[in-house]
C-alpha cells in the first residue's frame, strides 16, 4: 500500500467548507456535522488515491461527495507526494475553474 498524500488547504477552500456547513446547520440542526463528515470521508479517499480522480481542467482533479451536491476541486503534485485542495463548491454554482 503507498504512503498516502498530504493535504494542503487554500483559505478560501477551508472558507467553502464553513459556509456550506454553516448553512446546512441553519436549516437542518446537524446537518452540518454531517456535511463536514461527508466532505472528510471523501477527502480521506482522495488523499489515499488522489489520481483515480480524472483531471477536469488546468491540471485540477474533481472528487464528487455522494451525498450532498458538492465537488472537491484539487492538484496533485506526485513528487511531494501533496494533494492541495482548491476549493469545495456546490454543483448548483458556475463552474470556476483554478489555476494551480
Amino acid at each position: 500500500m503507498s504512503t498516502p498524500y498530504q493535504l494542503r488547504f487554500t483559505p478560501e477552500s477551508l472558507q467553502d467548507i464553513t459556509d456550506a456547513a454553516e448553512y446546512y446547520e441553519y436549516h437542518s440542526k446537524g446537518l452540518g456535522l454531517k456535511f463536514k463528515s461527508e466532505v472528510k470521508r471523501k477527502l480521506i479517499l482522495v488523499k489515499r488515491s488522489p489520481l483515480l480522480y480524472a483531471l477536469r481542467y488546468n491540471n485540477v482533479r474533481v472528487a464528487l461527495t455522494e451525498i450532498f451536491p458538492y465537488s472537491i476541486h484539487f492538484s496533485v503534485y506526485e513528487n511531494i507526494q501533496t494533494v492541495q485542495i482548491h476549493a469545495v463548491l456546490s454543483q448548483f454554482r458556475k463552474p470556476v475553474e483554478f489555476e494551480p
